[in-house]
């Protein structure tokens, strides 16, 4: 888990961000290295500001089968798994702004829980 601030609070709602409000978050993406929007994906990711973590399941041993069992069984990739202090969310082959609005939401569930 990281906090997270500055850039991200920018890029979500151009309200800085203070003390208060930072977020619990960790991003980890399932992905592989031929998948284009796998490369779209993670543009967003880096456009955000945030940190992540990133698995090749083509490179990675029982990878596949770990995604598999946090996105409902789907070997479709992406696969974004966005852990905050208020939850879980899974998302599978994300639109741009689908990304961004989970990414959003997921601060506004960690300020909830902080304040």
């Amino acid at each position: 888990m990281q906090r997270v601030c500055g850039s991200l609070a920018r890029s979500l709602d151009s309200k800085k961000c203070t003390e208060s409000e930072k977020l619990i978050m960790r991003v980890l993406g399932y992905m592989t290295d031929w998948c284009p929007d796998c490369v779209r994906s993670l543009r967003v990711l880096q456009q955000a500001g945030v940190e992540y973590s990133l698995i090749d399941i083509d490179e990675t041993e029982d990878a596949e089968v770990a995604m598999r069992n946090v996105n409902g069984g789907s070997g479709k990739v992406p696969t974004i798994v966005i852990d905050t202090s208020g939850g879980r969310r899974v998302l599978v082959e994300p639109a741009d702004d689908e990304l961004m609005e989970a990414l959003k939401h997921a601060r506004a569930e960690g300020e909830a829980t902080i304040k």
